[in-house]
């Protein structure tokens, strides 16, 4: 028996841990269902449940690292499903992750090049300390022979061993979930599992920033504004990525923007219309906006504020199809136009509920919030009866996974991660009337042409202005709240993102 733990333990050393990882996953996933088959019940401490499975759920994601963490990413910004202590448990998975050693790293990129000569024919220089470390890879600034300063971003070495095993854990134990809460897991699972997959091969990374690029250079709003900056293709490899090295503030850093003299708003402003032209008009989409993925610097050429986007490992390419029935969704939402709302939702295998039809666009709206707001009863939204509601609202609203359109799961989380963003400066734009806008200018595009389409174009428009106007006087309204409270109490009151998420 000793022997045969002694030799186990030597496998799993080999293999980078797979198998205690996978067995620690599996135990904890188990307590964690379990503790909710048995605790999630009317009269029990529902938050109490929520908090004891946010910090088992955290455990196994801090040990095993990896692509944990990117799991763990997904459901920090998840804030229509996932119970607060879950969400807010997570949300320090954003900083940078432990970095592997230089020594790793060296070997690495001599295993990949081909050995050490390889490197240095390459490389003059490359800094053994790495300038930022995440889940997947690290970056360490370098200098090309040629005299070109670049960041060199290496996969972690423990990936290649874990991913495989990793993404066989997470669809075992999403259909488990799915089977003991008679949700559709299964196909979602899939899907994400094949996105994260394609996050670790740095080659499809290049080509993704190529093709964002692109479309950014051929559109006038945002040559100059956005910059995408040049991959060394003849460099890049499966693990290794080299690109030109940008210098800039991270978003992630609001105090360090703030002195650097960027408008909170005009950033934003930025930020969603491009990521909306994205949605809307290029087809693709660039799915993980979180702050660390943005610098800001002044461009070289005009000085004008420029905003740098970073890490295209994780992409979708939208079928034309659903981009176009997603921009009408927007479009019918917002112009509470019930009957195009169910059709389109229809098409996806979905069944019309309008608080979930809201968060898909990140416009979170539960009709027994003022209910109980009113009644002075459970204002926070943590009953039982409440989460039971909304966990069958959940439930009921996909009917066939057949006809979902997976594109959606990572569209759902760039929104959902952009209007995290721009909670997070305060919500100094107006995001639902950007992204109105940006699906306007789509759909207007499109119907030029005849009488009919220009005067249909024409009726819509008067909604979508009426709708947009009450909006915008929403927005100013808090807006102004906030800046007397701050004036003159020095308190940040809530902004419009405050209220829809």
């Amino acid at each position: 028996v000793a022997g045969f733990g002694l030799a186990l333990y030597a496998l799993d050393e080999y293999e980078a841990n797979i198998i205690s990882r996978s067995a620690r996953s599996f135990f904890y996933m188990a307590l964690i269902m379990a503790d909710y088959k048995i605790n999630f019940k009317e009269g029990s401490d529902v938050e109490a449940l929520h908090e004891r499975s946010a910090k088992r759920l955290f455990h196994v994601i801090s040990k095993n690292k990896g692509l944990y963490v990117k799991f763990g990413q997904a459901i920090a910004v998840q804030a229509s499903i996932f119970p607060p202590p879950l969400r807010d448990t997570f949300t320090s998975l954003f900083d940078d992750a432990p970095a592997s050693s230089w020594t790793e790293v060296s070997k690495a990129l001599e295993n990949e090049y081909g050995g050490k000569e390889a490197v240095d024919e390459i490389f003059d220089t490359i800094d053994p300390r790495p300038i930022a470390s995440a889940s997947i890879a690290q970056v360490h600034k370098a200098k090309l022979n040629g005299g070109q300063e670049v960041a060199l971003k290496v996969r972690h070495p423990a990936i290649k061993k874990q991913m495989q095993g990793d993404l066989i854990a997470y669809r075992i134990i999403m259909r488990a979930f799915g089977w003991a809460f008679s949700l559709p897991m299964g196909v979602i699972s899939d899907f994400v599992a094949e996105k994260v997959l394609e996050e670790t091969d740095f080659r499809l990374e290049a080509q993704n920033s190529s093709a964002l690029k692109s479309f950014c250079q051929n559109d006038s709003r945002f040559n100059g504004r956005i910059y995408i900056p040049e991959i060394y293709t003849q460099y890049t490899t499966a693990s290794t990525l080299v690109m030109e090295f940008v210098q800039g503030v991270r978003m992630s850093d609001r105090e360090a923007v703030s002195k650097a003299g960027f408008s909170h708003a005009s950033t934003m402003r930025s930020v969603l219309q491009f990521f909306a032209a994205q949605i809307f008009s290029f087809g693709i989409v660039h799915a993980d906006p979180h702050p660390g993925n943005f610098l800001l610097r002044y461009d070289p050429k005009s000085g004008k504020p420029q905003i740098v986007v970073l890490d295209h490992g994780l992409y979708v390419y939208e079928r034309p199809e659903f981009r176009i029935q997603y921009t009408y969704l927007w479009k019918y939402l917002l112009s509470y136009n019930i009957d195009g709302v169910k059709q389109i939702l229809e098409c996806w295998g979905m069944e019309y509920n309008g608080s979930m039809g809201q968060a898909i666009i990140a416009r979170n709206y539960d009709p027994n919030k003022k209910k109980l707001a009113k009644t002075g009863q459970d204002t926070d939204f943590e009953s039982f009866a409440h989460q039971k509601d909304m966990s069958e609202s959940f439930k009921n609203f996909i009917k066939s996974t057949d006809k979902l359109p997976l594109e959606l799961v990572f569209v759902g989380r760039s929104v959902r991660i952009l209007q995290g963003l721009n909670l997070t400066y305060g919500s100094p734009v107006n995001r639902i009337n950007i992204f109105a806008g940006e699906a306007y200018r789509a759909i207007a595009s499109s119907q030029q042409g005849s009488v009919l389409s220009k005067l249909s174009l024409w009726r819509m428009n008067l909604v979508f202005g009426f709708s947009l106007l009450v909006s915008d006087i929403v927005f100013y309204l808090l807006r102004l709240r906030q800046i007397i409270t701050y004036s003159l109490f020095g308190i940040r009151s809530r902004g419009m993102e405050d209220l829809m998420d």
